[in-house]
């Protein structure tokens, strides 16, 4: 059985379903359920004055699975597990009813409710299914007249947790022209259309709705009466990357002149209609072309690009067509609609947007099928497979669903078109409905099927088929990543940085793309690095000791790459990290390998030149003598200087501990990081460094955070141990700490997290890093204030991550800033908010020439970080952060 339940104390995961009560004669806790992510995660939360005693609990699951066994301890809260699959694989959008059940100390069972449960992910992708045709119910639609559609819980749509829904609209049969509008049931209808039909006509046109009251969607008919159509394609969850709007009219050339041949007019996307001003990489507009001169055709695509060979809207003189587009956002939040030919009006209506970073990938249209220059016409009832994954810049693997324009032309008769995954049954659909000699296109968002294919049928006659493909859905999950911060050397790995002035960056986290997919991020000085989920390492930010690893480097420190680069010749990667100018990765045998600055022997393979200081590696280089190693930590023993020394660690499978590089070079006779016993002093400048690791004697941990300067062991018994600057030079236990299950180390202060959630902190608290609503009234950069005794930090509980960054306290004011990631997936921050490296949205113009602890550049106190949610791990770096979420991407 592969149900995993584990009983400990942390908080709630996802939204609470209403709470149930235990009979009160029992005495047992009030159950609170919450809900399923993608990746299968739910909790049951107990509360009440039933959690003083000791329960068993049972889950037993719909589809037979179940679990009893597990002991609710007194005092505990929560109860975690997976989604199971043991029968079967569960389907993301599947919907089981999970039973809860007390079992008391005398063997009494007692019902705490039942509860049904929704695994949700992304956009997920269905083969088409018909779910309104009033032609065979209902009859025609008449002038003025609206009708409710309920799209949930059917054709394969859930029946709750639906955001939106993917239709293909069909009018057929209008008898007079008119135009046809679907929005959310129960709000007010806008003054858009998604169809614009002549009399007699049959047109389809591809829809993203925005489901509404009781899970349904308004249908509108202007004029005359009309049978509508609706095939449902997919649908978006609740809270996925997609955002649905209400329509809203952001272009109509009507009032501001039609657009000539051979010309384009740009459109702004962002920070209109509901659409936010920043972040957003891909709008979904709903097109319309209306009293064309001249047959044309107009093609969407992003401003600042080239017009690529594709179409969204293809139009005959005269003629008044729609066509849903999802267009990539260009230069200044912009789309620009370039005509081909004569004068034509266009119409835009917006109807949602995907964030940058979204599961959706928008791109430059790309053609990939063009029957009149290869295969021929397509007869009918006949099919053609097509490859879609592997071509046009969608990726060879990984690919879900793609999005393509699809245009027939040249149809000998009417007929109409199908898509759908190849090796699918063809379902009884259309996504194109042509009139003899019409061409006419229409978006469609199809399932990827058998090797990345997929599969167009007509019905009669012959028809040439286009097809231009716009964007893609991956088809498993991954998680999303952010920055926020310092970004004058390209850090936040956005692909560019800020040029206004050396502290210019993002007061709050916002999306980075190469971070999704990322699960791990390590932050140097200036450079940053993050772990993909294939085992891969990509790097960017300054790079002029070659600590990028891409085979380059440069003489001047200002040097550095604003494009995230792939370090060279690193596979199978487990585990990252960082210290000044040097970097660090375990690979899955157990080795590690370095590149970067070695001066001081940081590279571990031998090479060491203290006197010159121009000892370098643009390759990684593996680290001499170590194997069998679990843990890999490095930090910079100095901020200020290009240089950078830095020490590292690795620890074993069995516990053993290996220090390498600077042993406290910069403070001769004061400092000695390394903790193997030698001390750095004039008359022994062997002891200095260390180009090789060396073994700290009688010494095992099972967790290592260090500073560089300064390093903290956590040991097997939950207490803490450290050695360097204002420690001794061997591991020492750090009294008043126990129980302790994680830790992290600051520029001059520590963090510890106990086993029951709460966050212990110590040190230098000039910039109130220690987190317990106080500052030291700091006036210059010598002046420090410490507390030395570890002390709760304010307000927290529930504590499963904490990490912490910024520059020594000494050099600079202010001791750091850290961020806590809480158990319901949550971050806090405090502490130095310069360069809004807090993420908080907070940085007054003179943080960052004025150093008064009295405004926002300085918080003492735990503050929730907006926007992020379902946080796995959080990095602090020297100016920055970074945050990455266990984000529900597409599963199919």
């Amino acid at each position: 059985m592969r149900l995993k339940v584990l009983a400990v104390l942390v908080g709630l995961v996802g939204a609470l379903a209403t709470a149930v009560p235990v009979a009160a004669a029992t005495v047992l806790p009030t159950v609170q359920v919450g809900g399923v992510d993608c990746a299968g995660n739910y909790a049951v939360t107990f509360s009440g004055s039933g959690t003083d005693r000791a329960y068993g609990i049972t889950l037993d699951w719909s589809n037979g699975v179940g679990f009893e066994g597990a002991t609710v301890q007194p005092g505990k809260t929560t109860v975690l597990g997976t989604f199971p699959d043991d029968l079967e694989p569960v389907a993301p959008g599947t919907t089981l009813t999970l039973s809860v059940a007390f079992t008391a100390p005398d063997g009494t069972r007692t019902a705490a409710g039942s509860y049904p449960l929704t695994r949700t992910c992304g956009y997920q992708a269905l083969t088409p299914a018909r779910i309104l045709d009033t032609r065979a119910a209902g009859g025609a639609m008449g002038a003025g007249a609206t009708r409710r559609l309920t799209v949930t819980g059917v054709g394969g749509v859930p029946a709750a947790g639906v955001g939106a829904v993917v239709v293909n609209l069909t009018g057929t049969q209008p008898t007079a022209g008119t135009y046809v509008t679907a929005y959310p049931a129960g709000s007010a209808r806008p003054g858009t259309s998604n169809l614009n039909l002549a009399p007699g006509q049959t047109a389809p046109n591809l829809a993203v709705v925005r489901v509404g009251a009781g899970g349904a969607l308004d249908l509108y008919n202007n004029g005359g009466s009309v049978h509508l159509v609706v095939d449902v394609v997919g649908w978006f969850p609740e809270g996925s990357d997609y955002t649905a709007l209400t329509p809203a009219r952001i272009l109509d050339t009507r009032t501001t002149g039609a657009v000539p041949a051979g010309s384009s007019v740009d459109v702004q996307a962002v920070g209109r209609g509901g659409v936010p001003a920043s972040g957003v990489g891909a709008v979904v507009v709903n097109l319309t072309g209306t009293e064309p001169t001249a047959g044309t055709y107009v093609t969407a695509y992003p401003t600042g690009s080239i017009p690529p060979l594709a179409s969204n809207l293809n139009l005959a003189p005269g003629q008044t067509a729609p066509n849903l587009a999802v267009v990539k956002v260009g230069s200044g939040g912009r789309f620009s609609l370039f005509n081909n030919a004569g004068r034509t009006h266009v119409i835009a209506d917006v109807v949602g947007w995907f964030p940058i970073g979204a599961d959706f990938t928008g791109m430059t249209p790309t053609r990939l099928l063009d029957t009149r220059s290869s295969t021929g016409a397509l007869a009918g009832g006949s099919t053609l497979d097509f490859q879609v994954t592997g071509r046009g810049g969608v990726p060879a693997s990984g690919v879900g669903a793609v999005v393509v324009n699809l245009t027939g032309t040249e149809p000998t008769t009417g007929t109409y078109v199908t898509a759908y995954p190849t090796g699918a049954t063809r379902p009884v659909a259309s996504n194109l409905n042509l009139g003899r000699g019409e061409v006419r296109p229409n978006l469609a968002v199809v399932k990827v099927g058998a090797g990345g294919r997929i599969t167009l049928f007509n019905n009669a006659g012959s028809v040439q088929l286009v097809a231009d493909v716009v964007g893609w859905f991956p088809d498993r999950v991954q998680p999303r990543g952010y920055a926020w911060g310092a970004n004058a050397a390209a850090q936040a790995g956005t692909g560019e940085r800020c040029v206004t002035g050396p502290d210019c960056g993002s007061t709050s986290p916002t999306r980075s793309a190469v971070l999704a997919g990322a699960t791990q991020v390590a932050a140097g000085s200036g450079s940053t690095y993050a772990l993909a989920s294939d085992g891969t390492v990509w790097a960017w930010g300054r790079n002029y000791n070659g600590q990028l690893g891409t085979g380059s480097t440069c003489a001047q420190p200002g040097c550095r790459v604003d494009t995230p680069t792939r370090v060279t010749g690193l596979t199978d990667v487990t585990q990252i990290a960082a210290g000044h100018s040097t970097a660090f990765a375990l690979r899955a045998d157990g080795t590690v390998w370095a590149w970067g600055y070695s001066g001081e022997g940081e590279l571990g393979n031998g090479t060491l030149c203290p006197s010159t200081r121009d000892c370098r590696s643009a390759l990684p280089v593996q680290v001499t003598g170590l194997s069998g190693i679990a843990q890999i930590v490095s930090g910079s023993t100095e901020d200020v200087s290009d240089a950078g020394r830095s020490t590292s660690f690795a620890l074993t499978d069995e516990g053993e501990v290996w220090a390498w590089g600077d042993n406290g070079s910069v403070c001769k006779g004061c400092d000695a990081t390394l903790g193997t016993g030698a001390q750095c002093v004039e008359w022994d400048p062997s002891a200095c460094y260390a180009p090789v690791p060396v073994k700290i004697p009688d010494f095992t941990a099972t967790t290592l955070s260090t500073r560089g300067a300064a390093t903290l062991a956590l040991r097997e018994d939950g207490t803490v141990w450290a050695w360097g600057v204002e420690h001794p030079v061997t591991p020492r236990r750090y009294q008043g700490l126990g129980n302790i299950v994680d830790i992290a180390l600051g520029p001059s202060n520590a963090y510890a997290i106990s086993a029951d959630g709460s966050l212990w902190a110590w040190g230098d608290n000039s910039s109130g890093a220690l987190g317990n609503g106080t500052k030291c009234n700091v006036s210059s950069f010598i002046v420090q204030c410490f507390d030395t005794a570890p002390a709760k930090v304010r307000g927290l509980t529930d504590v499963t991550a904490v990490s912490t960054g910024g520059l020594f306290g000494w050099q600079t004011p202010g001791g750091g800033h850290t961020f806590a990631t809480l158990s319901d997936g949550t971050v806090w921050a405090w502490g130095d908010n310069r360069q809004g490296r807090l993420g908080l949205g907070l940085t007054p113009a003179d943080c960052i020439t004025t150093y008064t602890l009295e405004n926002a550049c300085y918080v003492p106190t735990p503050t929730q970080v907006p926007g992020l949610a379902r946080v796995t791990s959080t990095t602090a770096g020297l100016t920055t952060g970074y945050a990455l979420t266990e984000h529900s991407f597409t599963t199919f």
